[in-house]
């Protein structure tokens, strides 16, 4: 097996011999089974990683998020009713469907501010 190019800012060009023990530690970190390592490509271990990676920091920015929260709530005056709370964190209900002719007026809007905007941008 020919292995893979090095990481960027590699210099030589030459190639790495693939690391199929550190594949494979990385898979069984991801909760990956051995039937489906075996199935997966090398990119698709990649793309299978960096979507954990994403999952575990939008987790951290969650606990940190509630933890500034907790703090700013245990500092604050008057503590806000829980179901003012929730209320704000629930989805807006969606509005009425529109018309036809209302949405054909929203694109000419939408059409006259991109026009403008292309207009006052254009120097020449």
């Amino acid at each position: 097996m020919q292995g893979k190019l090095p990481a960027a800012g590699g210099i030589t060009g030459e190639r790495i011999p693939f690391d199929f023990d550190e594949s494979f530690r990385v898979a069984r970190l991801l909760g990956i089974s051995l039937a489906d390592y075996y199935d997966m490509t090398p990119h698709e271990l990649r793309l299978a990683a960096d979507a954990e990676r994403h999952r575990r920091q939008s987790d951290y920015a969650l606990a940190v998020t509630q933890a500034y929260y907790t703090a700013a709530w245990l500092r604050s005056s008057k503590m806000p009713r829980l179901n003012e709370v929730l209320r704000k964190l629930r989805p807006k209900e969606s509005l009425k469907p529109q018309t036809p002719e209302e949405q054909f007026k929203q694109m000419m809007l939408w059409h006259a501010r991109l026009e403008r905007r292309e207009t006052v941008g254009d120097s020449t």
